[in-house]
């Protein structure tokens, strides 16, 4: 597969090709050593269009760097069905080509991680839209990541299938995607929903450290979000998350408080009640109004968990 879309390397050529420059770090590692073939291959089938130069990296890895677009590494061979990928990116910066000025007004740098594997059917795709991205701004960095050669960086962010994206180290996205959908996702940061979102495929992926750090750097805003829409499974890692983070500050969901109080008349009992333990493990007097207007709810569990809530408040005593 690889041999082939080398070959279709060659044969797209532009009449007046743009040039880019292939940074391989050989390593003496079984990858690097690999790397540092393909660029050195990729350089002869473009014809000299492409500089290969030595990388500077830590471990193994194949930077493609190209005036105006972002910079793009390799943590992973490009074989099998990511050859493609990786050959029309290549032919793209030869030829100029961008893809529509997605990113026109981004003013901040954004950091894509795409996690693939061996033989994944839909890696191609994600590595694709990462690509496409790194074509339209010169903010925007994409490294792929061969997950199994790298455990340690899957383990970072919890990834337990391929693909998986990571936008800015925080939000991740599993499965296939598209470039129209990482730009909507990249475009919208900042905004509190997308705040909500990055938040709960933390919680999601159980990655409770990170959870904790942003609530302490942002607010309690997004875990309030997160909270009001949450499924049962999501409320459930929510709890876990809280612990770790009234461990860090007990202080720091106070404000959380008052908009996780509507959720107190949900119609269905499980939100009520866990909603009146998350209540109880912040500890805020602001609760107790409500909670006792709900002390006699008609559910017993609800009943026993704003009980247990009223309780933890009241011996507390935090204003």
């Amino acid at each position: 597969m690889l041999d082939r879309q080398l070959r279709r390397l060659a044969d797209g050529l532009p009449d007046d090709p743009r040039r880019a420059t292939l940074r391989p770090t050989a390593d003496g590692g079984e990858l690097g050593t690999r790397l540092a073939e393909l660029a050195d291959r990729v350089a002869e089938a473009a014809s000299g269009a492409f500089a290969v130069e030595p990388g500077g990296a830590d471990g193994p890895e194949l930077e493609i760097v190209a005036p105006g677009r972002g910079r793009v590494r390799y943590l992973a061979m490009p074989e099998e069905l990511e050859a493609e990928p990786f050959v029309d990116h290549l032919l793209a910066l030869l030829r100029g080509e961008d893809d529509g000025g997605r990113f026109e007004g981004v003013t901040e740098p954004v950091e894509l991680e795409v996690f693939v594997s061996e033989a994944c059917p839909h890696c191609a795709q994600a590595v694709r839209a990462a690509l496409e991205l790194s074509r339209t701004s010169p903010l925007v960095q994409t490294t792929v990541i061969d997950a199994t050669r790298f455990p340690e960086l899957a383990d970072r962010y919890r990834v337990r299938s391929v693909p998986a994206t990571v936008i800015d180290g925080g939000e991740g996205l599993t499965g296939a995607t598209t470039a129209a959908d990482l730009a909507g996702r990249i475009r919208a940061r900042g905004t509190p929903e997308r705040e909500a979102d990055v938040f709960a495929s933390l919680v999601e992926a159980g990655r409770f450290e990170d959870a904790t750090a942003r609530v302490l750097a942002s607010g309690p805003g997004a875990f309030a979000a997160t909270w009001m829409r949450g499924t049962l499974s999501l409320r459930l890692g929510l709890l876990v998350a809280a612990d770790g983070i009234l461990e860090a500050d007990p202080r720091a969901l106070d404000g959380a408080v008052e908009a996780v109080l509507p959720a107190l008349d949900d119609p269905d009992p499980g939100p009520r009640g866990d909603t009146a333990d998350l209540l109880g493990k912040i500890g805020h007097s602001g609760a107790l109004g409500a909670l006792r207007a709900h002390a006699d709810d008609a559910h017993p569990d609800v009943r026993e968990a704003v009980a247990d809530a009223l309780e933890s408040i009241e011996e507390g005593g935090v204003g």
